[in-house]
């Protein structure tokens, strides 16, 4: 407060903050004792109202003195659990006049003030400056730097003086080291030559220095010391698990492993080591048997040959690998190799790791555990829960990120995923073959709204250096990929048509795509030619997704923009873009790869993703519902201003929004008629449009599809001709016309000759603009509402669709459990069954958790969603209640990282998206050119 402010204004400020205080000082009067049963704060304050009367502190952090003993802990909490010592004691605190007086006549200063130390206060003993005294992000950063400074004062000394070497016991006997030790890190332990070989010789990947007073070794997995402090080598085994028993007398617990003959280089996250491959001997009949592959993949080891077991590599780098890659997308494989054989450069000789070997490995081990999810576990990896049988909308898009160069050919491999995701090529030649086969190619280019402008064909000989030039991808509106295709020229609407064809299948409602309104007119004409198709059309309708209408013209805005549709709910259409995001992260590796590698490799980063997605659908389906709330209160609120503005009514809506969709369909229908007939002003008109929505399409390829520096000047030069010549145009149409063009026309892409209202217009409330704003947010309104119920609908089916996964490994274990009853354990079929029920029962254990969670996140929203969906019944009468905090606490630990961001922006903010942001150009009705 200024202190040349009047006094009497200073004094009410003072009586506000004092207020402010005891209203804080009431709802919370004992801050810490939450949670010790009669000390809690809801029990003194509901029992004795004193809680004004004591102090709250809520920036002050303090520390207690000590806690109690444990014996006082259980002393404490024996007296916590008996009713008759708890009634007794809420009487005496009825009685007293302050928490003090409570902990002295309860159970004794002498233990509760050790465990709440200074909670209790006086707060005349503080300065308000004390109290709320709180560091800044910035305070506590410079602080961490301080110590650190500190501590780098001694650090170099302190560590040195620490690490040298000195008289110690061996870790393991006690013997004294005079002359060496054997220092393990991994172990933490000193070592005598006895005790370390005894013990390293079985814990094999341990990092071991030999210290003297002079010097300090490193020490090979082969290397040991002897009594004397020599080196010496000994042959050391990979470690595996033995078979139950000898193949030649069948004698069980009688085989040993031993070093074999062969030298194994195994590659672990601490780099490579040279071992020996391992043998097992039978101690009765001496058969000694060479460990086999399936011996080393069931111990962790994967081969990079099956055919020459000498390179085999670690399931845990595997794992590791695989979730670098897909975490961090267009991480290189050899940087990580070469990571790995410079892990201890300095310390252990230079070994290197094989590529092709490691890649063979990770390649085949990927697919191995997809096997496992597919065919074991029964996941449909590109099925969504959400939209199973009641899919709302489907979003085709193309990505000319994810190219392969023509020069890397690779070696002739067959994919192992196959179609899985990516459509053969043969199947998408097809399909084009019986559309060319009565629909011919057309050469010519167009814009939305016929505005004309230079654009690219999507020919062969624009991509001469390259194989694939990108691929189409096909998500639902909850970002779950289920379908993809490969693009070897441009993205055409046959590509679309592809994508587009099984989808009434799924019951899908709407198709959303880019440039609408000329590929439904296509497809339309397609349905016509081949009956086939012709669900394709009556069953489903278009969608113009929202942010790419903001470079269509405008009444191709209110003819085809999603948000208009009728039943479309709040989604955006751009669901694909999200999507891309990350996907285009993977060109960096994948223009280098064979055609057959990159097929595997964009297949496991689309299971990759899916299940990133799963894990979060929960959050994204609550985070849906309540931004449509939200978004219900912001467009009811515009609304209502709108009304009081011009005078209006609900009634007057759907004449307003007929009165639009009329101008619309006869402006575009007079700039048809006019094509013949056009004035030179009408001609720079129509140029200008086109010049404009060129220039955003050019700024949005820069940052989407340009990906060397040589396409950037290209299209930056081509931007700068084009603005060049809207500027003479504009200076053209003002001096001809009575229009004034700004730059607000320019940014928005409205012109004041789109302006147009036909004469048989019944109201003059607003202008076209106004009426467009108007109707616009209450579509949105009405969208939001139906995004309410849509999003309530899809988590009843997504639970419903749990419960019928659940059912079906349910059955499936059904029938592995009466297979194992009926076959002898010691068949292979029994054995094979035994495991498999034990992989579905892990199965079912994740999809319980998921079910459990998702009910008790959706019964916040709906109290009767466990009734309504029948699920009550899975919840036992012993475990955590659903829908309390902490049952939603642990899930939340558990898949902390499941909660995917949510997808598309919020809606509101829509509008405020620039024009930079849309992407892809428009064709006519054959190609979409990049």
């Amino acid at each position: 407060m200024n202190e040349t402010e009047p006094k009497s204004k200073r004094l009410k400020m003072d009586e506000y903050n004092e207020r402010k205080k005891l209203e804080r000082r009431k709802k919370s009067p004992f801050p810490g004792t939450r949670g010790y049963g009669i000390c809690s704060s809801n029990v003194l304050l509901n029992k004795t109202g004193i809680g004004a009367q004591l102090p709250k502190f809520r920036s002050e952090k303090r520390k207690r003195e000590c806690c109690l003993k444990k014996a006082d802990r259980n002393s404490y909490s024996e007296k916590g659990e008996n009713a008759n010592i708890l009634d007794t004691e809420i009487d005496v605190v009825a009685s007293l006049a302050s928490f003090k007086d409570y902990m002295e006549t309860s159970i004794g200063i002498s233990s509760l003030q050790d465990m709440f130390g200074d909670i209790v206060v006086e707060e005349n003993n503080l300065t308000v400056q004390q109290r709320n005294q709180k560091k800044s992000w910035k305070e506590r950063v410079e602080s961490t730097e301080k110590a650190w400074k500190d501590v780098f004062k001694t650090l170099l000394n302190d560590v040195f003086a620490r690490q040298a070497f000195y008289i110690s016991p061996c870790g393991k006997c006690g013997c004294k080291l005079p002359r060496f030790v054997i220092r393990c890190k991994t172990c933490s332990i000193f070592y005598c030559e006895d005790c370390d070989l005894k013990h390293h010789e079985k814990h094999l990947f341990h990092q071991r220095t030999l210290a003297t007073a002079t010097s300090s070794t490193c020490l090979l997995v082969h290397q040991f010391i002897n009594a004397k402090g020599e080196l010496f080598s000994k042959d050391i085994s990979i470690l595996c698990f033995k078979p139950e028993k000898c193949s030649n007398c069948e004698g069980q617990e009688q085989l040993e492993i031993s070093p074999g003959d062969e030298n194994i280089a195994v590659v672990t996250k601490d780099g490579r080591f040279d071992l020996k491959s391992a043998k097992f001997v039978c101690s009765y009949c001496k058969l000694v048997t060479k460990a086999s592959i399936i011996d080393y993949i069931c111990s962790g080891y994967w081969p990079g040959d099956p055919n020459n077991i000498s390179y085999l590599i670690s399931e845990d780098l595997l794992r590791f690998w695989y979730l670098t890659k897909h975490n961090m997308p267009g991480t290189s494989l050899n940087k990580f190799l070469e990571t790995l054989e410079t892990l201890f450069e300095g310390f252990k000789p230079f070994k290197p790791i094989n590529k092709i070997h490691f890649q063979n490995a990770s390649r085949h081990y990927e697919y191995f555990m997809h096997l496992i999810d597919n065919k074991i576990k029964l996941r449909d990896k590109t099925l969504c829960f959400s939209c199973k049988g009641i899919m709302l909308a489907s979003h085709p898009d193309g990505n000319f990120k994810l190219y392969r160069l023509r020069s890397a050919l690779g070696l002739n491999l067959t994919s192992l995923y196959g179609n899985a995701v990516i459509a053969y090529d043969e199947d998408m030649e097809k399909h084009k073959s019986l559309i060319d086969s009565k629909i011919f190619k057309s050469k010519l280019s167009e814009t939305c709204g016929d505005s004309i402008f230079k654009a690219a064909r999507s020919d062969a000989g624009k991509y001469k250096k390259l194989d694939e030039t990108g691929i189409m991808m096909r998500t639902c509106r909850h970002g779950i990929v289920d379908k993809a295709v490969n693009m070897h020229q441009g993205e055409t609407f046959r590509h679309t048509h592809f994508m587009h064809i099984d989808l009434p299948e799924k019951k899908c409602s709407f198709l959303c795509g880019d440039v609408m309104c000329r590929y439904w007119k296509w497809a339309q004409k397609v349905a016509l030619l081949f009956p086939e198709f012709k669900p394709t059309i009556e069953d489903m309708k278009p969608f113009l997704g929202r942010m790419h209408a903001k470079v269509h013209v405008w009444y191709c805005q209110i003819l085809w923009v999603g948000h208009w549709m009728l039943n479309a709910a709040l989604t955006l259409g751009e669901e694909q873009e999200q999507v891309f995001s990350k996907m285009s992260r993977y060109g960096s590796v994948t223009k280098h790869m064979g055609g057959a590698n990159r097929r595997d490799h964009i297949t496991a980063a689309v299971f990759f993703w899916n299940a990133q997605k799963e894990k979060g659908m929960v959050h994204q389906l609550v985070k849906r519902r309540k931004r449509a709330l939200n978004q219900i209160k912001i467009s009811s609120k515009q609304l209502k201003s709108d009304f009081e503005t011009y005078h209006l009514n609900a009634e007057v809506l759907p004449r307003l929004l007929e009165e639009l969709r009329k101008t619309a369909e006869d402006y575009k229908t007079g700039r048809k008629q006019s094509k013949d007939d056009e004035s030179p002003l009408q001609m720079a008109q129509k140029a200008l449009e086109g010049y404009n929505a060129h220039i955003k399409i050019l700024k949005s390829r820069v940052s989407r599809i340009a990906t060397t520096s040589g396409q950037r000047i290209k299209m930056r030069k081509a931007m700068t001709l084009m603005s060049k010549k809207n500027a003479d145009l504009i200076k053209f149409i003002n001096a001809n016309s009575e229009y004034n063009i700004t730059e607000e026309s320019l940014l928005n892409g409205h012109f004041p000759w789109q302006n147009y209202e036909p004469s048989t217009s019944k109201s003059s409330i607003a202008t076209f603009h106004e009426k467009f704003q108007i109707i616009d947010n209450w579509m949105l309104l009405l969208r939001s509402k139906e995004e309410v119920l849509q999003s309530e609908k899809e988590m009843r089916n997504f639970v419903n669709s749990i419960m019928g996964q659940k059912s079906l490994l349910e059955t499936e274990i059904k029938s592995h459990v009466s297979l194992i009853s009926s076959t002898s354990s010691t068949t292979k079929e029994h054995r094979i069954a035994q495991e498999k029920t034990v992989l579905i029962t892990h199965e079912l254990t994740r999809i319980h958790e998921m079910l459990i969670y998702a009910v008790a996140t959706f019964q916040e929203i709906d109290e009767n969603f466990a009734d309504s969906t029948g699920t009550r019944s899975l919840f036992s009468s012993n475990s955590k209640s659903f829908g309390t905090e902490e049952a939603n606490e642990e899930h939340d630990d558990n898949f902390s990282d499941a909660e995917i961001l949510d997808d598309s922006p919020d809606d509101e903010t829509s509008d405020n998206w620039s024009d930079d942001e849309t992407s892809d150009n428009w064709s006519d009705d054959e190609e979409i050119p990049y």
